[in-house]
This record gives structure tokens, C-alpha cells and sequence, in this order.
């Protein structure tokens, strides 16, 4: 989806040019809709992110796990000598 969204862009780009030297307002509004279009590709690409993210279940680092733990206790031991 972001390569298809990235050449729409590409060629969104080549109409556009094409329509200010030609002074063409059907190579204007092509241009247009292809930056709609990749637009809406990019967006896609991001929902699809999002859901496949939510959808994967969570895997726990135990090293992360460790120093995180580690620091909490860190954190408690400052305020209780505060």
C-alpha cells in the first residue's frame, strides 16, 4: 500500500508539471485525484497498522520486564527516604 501510495504521488507530481507547462486543467484535476488517491492509500496502510498491532498479542521482554521492575523499586526506595 505505501509503494502503490508513493507512485501515485510520482505521478501525481509528473501531471501536475505537465499540466502548468501545458496549461492543461484535465492534467490539473488527474493530478489532483491521484494525490487523493495516494492519500487515501497512505491512510489505509495506517489502519491496517493499527489494527494488525492491536491484534497481535502482546510478548513480554523479560530484560525490559527486570529493569523495569528494578526501577520502580529504585523509585519507591527515593520516596520513602524523602
Amino acid at each position: 500500500m505505501i509503494e502503490s501510495a508513493g507512485e501515485l504521488l510520482a505521478a501525481s507530481r509528473y501531471w501536475s508539471a505537465r499540466g502548468i507547462a501545458e496549461a492543461s486543467a484535465d492534467y490539473a484535476r488527474l493530478a489532483a485525484t491521484l494525490v487523493a488517491g495516494a492519500r487515501q492509500a497512505e491512510r489505509d496502510a495506517w489502519e491496517l497498522a493499527a489494527r494488525e498491532a492491536q491484534a497481535r498479542p502482546k510478548k513480554v521482554n523479560p530484560t525490559l520486564s527486570a529493569i523495569d521492575l528494578a526501577a520502580r523499586k529504585r523509585l519507591e526506595a527515593a520516596k520513602e527516604g524523602t
